[in-house]
């Protein structure tokens, strides 16, 4: 008991340091990702509304799994609290699961047709799309929710259907993209492959993969388990939670323009006449 006790507040501490590190790494992200020097980044409007779905998924999920630990919160009080709640979680969550895939997916239609127009309105048009469906789908799903006891509890279709809509569906879109984008990339000439091509696909590559590693078996996972050990909940909640706390990172490991970004941002590097050029360029471009 001692020893489960102990693995416990392991986790929870390990809770909070994601909570820490989840809000500084989204407060970053969009802090640099707001700046003028990242219209050179085709997704930048995508990896903004991602920061703040990634946000949404830690105080909606992981905050309330912490302070429940700590007794800060108790059980759910009413029928409609209960309700809302699944809303926003289930909100943000597949918010941040769709965002992925909408990435993936321009991503692929501009490396097999790479004359197609990249307006930012279609970008634009993608997002309002997005949340209008996230809301329209899943408010009349979170009525479905009830409180039985202390419990908030849903069939276990209504549950099956958010595990299809968050992880099974966008897991199997990001796989097809990626193998359509490799072998696309794997049969184009050497020139077309250069670094400026390469860039943004290393990026979709890195986002995919996270997700892939981290939300698609953590959800396998709570979908299959029926009632779990607060411990095994805790723990794989975080494998959860893993992908929407460090993507800041792989910014920084695969997007030069990002990082360079970065480095300006906090007075570390003077910008180049070349990149002061590029901005130039893009600040007058028609959208």
């Amino acid at each position: 008991m001692v020893e489960e006790s102990t693995l416990f507040l392991v986790l929870i501490a390990f809770a909070i340091g994601y909570m820490f590190f989840g809000t500084l790494d989204c407060v970053l992200s969009l802090a640099v990702l707001c700046r003028k020097g990242t219209k050179l980044l085709m997704m930048r409007e995508y990896l903004i509304v991602l920061s703040i779905f990634d946000l949404g998924v830690l105080y909606s999920g992981l905050l309330p799994n912490i302070m429940e630990a700590y007794g800060i919160i108790g059980d759910y009080s009413s029928d409609k609290q209960c309700k809302l709640t699944q809303f926003f979680i289930f909100f943000f969550l597949e918010g941040s699961s769709w965002m992925s895939v909408i990435i993936t997916i321009e991503r692929m239609v501009f490396v097999l047709f790479p004359y197609l127009d990249r307006s930012k309105r279609c970008q634009a048009t993608s997002l309002v799309v997005l949340v209008t469906l996230l809301i329209i789908i899943n408010a009349p799903m979170s009525l479905l929710w009830k409180l039985e006891g202390s419990i908030c509890d849903g069939p276990s279709i209504l549950k099956n259907s958010y595990f299809i809509k968050y992880s099974i569906i966008p897991s199997a879109i990001l796989i097809l993209s990626n193998i359509v984008i490799t072998y696309k990339l794997c049969t184009q000439s050497a020139p077309a492959r250069g670094s400026p091509n390469l860039q943004p696909v290393l990026l979709v590559f890195a986002i995919s993969g996270f997700f892939l590693m981290t939300t698609f078996p953590a959800s396998i996972i709570l979908n299959r388990t029926e009632h779990p050990d607060p411990i095994i909940f805790l723990f794989v909640r975080l494998l959860l939670y893993t992908n929407n706390t460090f993507n800041f990172i792989l910014y920084i490991l695969v997007s030069k323009i990002f990082r360079e970004e970065l480095l300006l941002m906090l007075k570390w590097k003077r910008p180049n006449e070349t990149r002061l050029t590029q901005l130039r360029v893009v600040s007058n471009t028609p959208m």
